[in-house]
């Protein structure tokens, strides 16, 4: 009884999020748990390149054979192509071509159809890994690296008695 209160509640936690995308991510190789929160991570991190994103995933075992796959609710601004988000899943797990497509089901976000309570369905097993990443909005700023020549000052330090090369330029002086 516990568990379903338990489950009820990751539920609600879940639906306040205004979420774009459902996603059943699977690979053509096996994957354990470590693997799946790698490349969970590696996928949020692919997306957040281009766009903020939030990423709720859960691993959830396979019935008929060993391994895992991924389920994960994405949000996403709105302008963020559909088709991104697939090649960045095939980016992130090695699908080149059509022989080595990697299978994601990917659709739009709708919460009556009750995708944040079949994620929850997952969290409470006793073989279970899930978790949360966020990445804040923030504009990146790369700055100018300016070309200049390094002087090098001779130094000697009384203890040692040795000869350094510091370049003039360097905190150190």
């Amino acid at each position: 009884m516990k568990s379903n209160a338990n489950r009820s509640d990751y539920a609600d936690w879940l639906a306040k999020e205004d979420w774009t995308y459902f996603a059943t991510c699977t690979t053509g190789y096996e994957m354990s748990l470590k693997s799946a929160r790698r490349v969970m991570e590696r996928f949020h991190m692919e997306i957040s390149k281009y766009f903020p994103c939030t990423m709720f995933w859960v691993a959830e075992k396979f019935k008929a054979k060993d391994g895992f796959h991924t389920h994960a609710l994405i949000k996403v601004p709105d302008l963020c192509p559909f088709d991104l988000i697939i090649q960045l899943w095939q980016k992130v797990t090695g699908g080149k071509g059509k022989h080595k497509w990697q299978r994601i089901g990917l659709e739009n976000y709708n919460p009556d159809k009750g995708a944040a309570i079949y994620c929850t369905k997952y969290l409470l097993k006793e073989v279970a890994d899930w978790d949360v990443y966020k990445k804040p909005i923030r504009t990146i700023v790369i700055p100018r690296v300016q070309q200049r020549k390094l002087r090098v000052n001779r130094h000697k330090f009384k203890k040692s008695g040795r000869d350094f090369s510091i370049p003039a330029n360097s905190d150190w002086i």
